[in-house]
């Protein structure tokens, strides 16, 4: 057998081991790849040791429930406990946190129809509008305290007011709060109600309310009214006059304007002065032109200038007429005929005077471009000016900017009136707002005049009945609150608990990517009960098996076991699995590199003072280490202690040599467990992991979350392939549910109660702590 862990896999570079030992999640260290090599795969859904299914969520993954069910676990009695208590405490409260609320009603009615002896029956002047006034009147401060101090509500023991101010106006705005006060447009009546927790109150209320409508009705004296509507009167009088005297004033503003709309008049302005505005830069730009084509010497041709002047016109024509006249005669006489002759002088007299009279236009017009805006109301292109025309030019002008002054002048007046205007007729709606509220007044006073000691009538209160009863929804209330208080509180509890508790939490998403290789029972520290000493040598087989099935070579492999911290059974772990591996016929060493601990050394009796060899001994001659192995009592399984070395001898150990070690026993044996120090808490424990073909960490119940974080993620640094996880000292009720159906007793009797390989793996499971 060669040298090499795995002769057959291409090795790591950086650590010096197979990369494709591992495959499908089978060991695979959380960051690695995948590949092909040793160990195959056990499945997507591989189960544990017992067939329980492997959970594979993705981090922070799974449903809510599912989330709340394994917090919740193990504490739903708990919860559920002190979640009734909750909710019959709150329950309670929330029954007597709430009183029933009664309601009264009351009205009066006001008829509109007023009878005179005298005269007709008439009716009160803007009648909904009066009773609308009315309720609004009787809903405030004034009358409530009327109420307040009338007999029923004294009587009844409701709030009385005093002598302190602020203390009056809480009471008043309490009473408010409590009272309504409405108009039915479709009746005669004003509807009084007011509730209260005591029906007694209730009734009283509405009974100090129509007390107080009814005095104040009383109250109001015809004298009193008279003399307020002769002030309203002579308020409505002035009212008017001042309105006039504005009016006035704001028609003198208009009138000069010539409209009673001045912003038609601005708008007008503003038109008049954009269009002077243009006419002006098209009369500058014209002169500008007129005045710089006379300055300058004349180019104009005799068609130019005959365009402007009449007689050059009638010269032109006739010397065109003259021309024809000599063409015919030159082809009737020929071109010597003393008439063609003639004809030729005839057109050069002409042609001279012609050019003498265009010469003597030249001195006093010009040419010049069309400026264009309608200024010679002509389409030519060029235009023919002379000094009589820029005159023009320039004196339409002037005319034009004295007239844009002159607007603009008024432009200016009109922006300062206009401001007037709007200041007078705020003041005017001001004045008309306050007429219409006085001719109201007036109308109110009249009605009440006409009404004194008519039209009135207060019904009568019945009892007070239930308006509102929210005990029961507050108790609905309550009973949910107090319930989820302390439900609430067991989940933060189970939230902020970060310990193992069930052997699926070594599945779940904390684990992901990691094989469940097992669950191992609780078991007590003397196993004298067969049915359990046959169970846990079935978990351990299970076990056993699982590495066997993942294993995908027929040659030796080496697996280490470790664990966060110290005591979760990692050696007793070791000396069952090596028990099991001898059992199925495997040649198994066991190497114990505990430095700290030795309790695989001391389980079996093999103490550094008795045998002082061993572990350093082999690591120094490897070719030699077989002198140092211990034989057990059982068949293919043997131990290379710790010897004599201890915790401070532990830098003498390097992956290096580990290495060579366990090649050299891979030759001699089919199977090397390695047992070591807790992978956070050894310096050997790196190194062996390091150095070994699998890494199984051993979880126990009630262990700290963080902690196999911390070390599956140490593992993962040092280029660890983990090859599972076992969890050890499960309930009974979780290992009892994980047994995929196969019954406790089943498994008891499938096995020898008293096997010597079932009694001693169930015996190496005892009662250990490492």
């Amino acid at each position: 057998m060669s040298q090499s862990i795995v002769p057959s896999s291409p090795t790591n570079g950086r650590t010096g081991q197979p990369d494709d030992i591992w495959s499908n999640g089978v060991g695979r260290n959380v960051g690695h790849g995948v590949g092909s090599g040793a160990l195959a795969p056990v499945g997507p859904q591989t189960g544990g040791a017992l067939g329980m299914p492997m959970q594979s969520q993705n981090a922070g993954g799974g449903p809510p429930l599912k989330k709340i069910h394994r917090v919740l676990r193990g504490r739903y009695g708990v919860a559920l406990g002190l979640g009734m208590l909750g909710a019959l405490a709150g329950g309670v409260w929330g029954w007597f946190s709430s009183a029933p609320e009664y309601k009264a009603t009351g009205s009066i009615t006001i008829d509109p129809v007023i009878k005179d002896i005298d005269s007709a029956d008439r009716v009160i002047p803007l009648y909904q509008s009066f009773m609308k006034t009315k309720a609004a009147e009787l809903n405030g401060p004034d009358t409530v305290k009327d109420a307040m101090s009338s007999a029923p509500w004294r009587d009844d023991g409701g709030a009385k007011l005093d002598g302190d101010k602020d203390h009056n106006e809480r009471l008043v705005d309490g009473f408010i709060r409590n009272l309504s006060v409405n108009y039915d447009q479709n009746s005669y009546n004003i509807y009084f109600t007011y509730n209260h927790e005591d029906p007694k109150l209730a009734r009283a209320g509405v009974e100090a309310m129509l007390a107080a409508a009814a005095d104040n009705w009383e109250r109001t004296g015809i004298n009193d009214t008279e003399n307020t509507i002769v002030a309203t009167n002579s308020a409505i009088n002035t009212n008017l006059n001042a309105r006039s005297g504005l009016q006035r004033q704001i028609d003198r503003l208009t009138n000069e304007f010539g409209t009673t709309n001045l912003d038609i008049r601005e708008t007008q302005l503003n038109n008049e002065l954009d269009k002077l505005n243009t006419d002006i830069r098209n009369l500058r730009v014209a002169t500008r032109l007129a005045d710089d084509a006379l300055s300058r010497e004349s180019t104009a041709t005799t068609q130019d200038l005959a365009k402007n002047d009449e007689t050059l016109r009638t010269l032109l024509a006739e010397r065109r007429a003259a021309d024809r006249q000599m063409a015919n005669t030159r082809q009737r006489f020929g071109a010597k005929h003393p008439q063609v002759t003639q004809a030729q002088q005839f057109l050069d007299q002409l042609d001279q005077d012609i050019e003498a009279y265009a010469e003597t236009l030249r001195t006093d017009t010009a040419a010049m471009p069309n400026p264009g805006g309608g200024i010679f109301g002509s389409e030519e292109a060029i235009i023919m000016v002379d000094r009589n025309m820029l005159d023009a030019l320039e004196t339409q002008l002037r005319l034009k900017e004295e007239m844009r002054a002159e607007f603009q002048t008024e432009q200016q007046k009109l922006v300062t009136a206009s401001a007037e205007v709007e200041r007078l007729e705020r003041q005017r709606d001001g004045l008309d707002r306050e007429g219409e509220r006085l001719t109201a007044r007036m109308n109110e006073l009249q009605s009440n005049r006409a009404l004194q000691g008519q039209n009135f009538r207060a019904s009568g209160v019945g009892p007070a009945s239930v308006d509102a009863d929210k005990r029961s929804r507050m108790a609905l209330v309550g009973a949910v609150g107090g319930a989820s208080v302390p439900i609430g509180i067991v989940l933060l509890m189970g939230l902020l608990d970060t310990r193992y508790r069930y052997s699926d939490d070594a599945a779940a998403e904390q684990m992901s990517g990691l094989t469940l290789l097992g669950i191992l029972p609780n078991l007590p520290d003397r196993l004298s009960d067969p049915e359990q000493a046959s169970i846990a040598a079935h978990c351990v087989h299970q076990i056993r098996t699982m590495l066997q099935l993942g294993a995908r070579t027929d040659d030796p492999l080496s697996y280490c076991m470790t664990s966060a911290t110290s005591g979760d059974g990692k050696t007793s772990l070791t000396l069952a699995m090596g028990l099991s591996f001898a059992a199925s016929g495997s040649r198994t060493l066991m190497i114990d590199t505990d430095l700290v601990g030795q309790g695989l050394s001391d389980r079996l009796g093999i103490r550094g003072e008795d045998s002082p060899q061993g572990l350093l001994d082999s690591l120094r001659d490897v070719e030699s280490y077989d002198q140092f192995v211990h034989p057990t009592d059982v068949a293919d399984l043997a131990l290379l202690p710790v010897g004599a070395a201890e915790g401070g001898h532990a830098g003498g150990i390097s992956p290096q040599a580990m290495r060579r070690l366990i090649a050299k026993a891979k030759h001699d044996y089919d199977i090397v467990l390695v047992d070591t120090g807790p992978i956070l808490g050894s310096i050997e424990a790196t190194p062996v992991a390091a150095a070994v073909d699998g890494v199984i960490l051993a979880v126990s119940r009630g262990q700290d979350r963080q902690f196999v974080d911390r070390a599956l993620a140490h593992l993962n640094s040092i280029g660890a392939k983990v090859a599972g996880v076992v969890f050890n000292r499960a309930q009974n009720d979780d290992f009892e549910k994980s047994i995929n159906g196969m019954s406790m007793k089943s498994v008891a009797r499938s096995t020898p109660a008293n096997g010597r390989i079932t009694g001693g793996v169930a015996g190496a499971l005892t009662g250990q702590t490492n």
